[in-house]
């Protein structure tokens, strides 16, 4: 499939809980990824966000999601079906500021 062609399957949602699990592992990757590449030489490899930590990035996008569920989004190719969680926007309200 051509990338252009690709670009005509995405669309932005609001977030739903059952996003959260695809988020936190686009989140880890992506974090992940930075720290290999920022790496120093001589420090220590970076290692994949734990378990615990996980279900806590899960428990804190949650809360947001419950307090101002309309600064919370998901891009998703839907040619991918379930699995097309391809980015997402998290943002909380405090007053008459957003904070992303």
């Amino acid at each position: 499939m051509d990338r252009i062609d690709r670009l005509d399957s995405v669309r932005a949602r609001p977030l739903c809980a059952d996003d959260l699990p695809a988020a936190e592992r686009a989140s880890a990757t992506t974090l992940l990824e930075a720290d290999r590449r920022s790496g120093r030489v001589g420090e220590p490899e970076p290692r994949p966000r734990p378990a615990a930590a996980s279900r806590q990035w899960i428990d804190r996008m949650r809360h947001f999601r419950t307090e101002d569920p309309r600064g919370c989004w998901v891009a998703v190719d839907e040619s991918e079906g379930d699995d097309g969680l391809i980015g997402f926007a998290i943002s909380q309200n405090r007053g008459p500021s957003w904070f992303r």
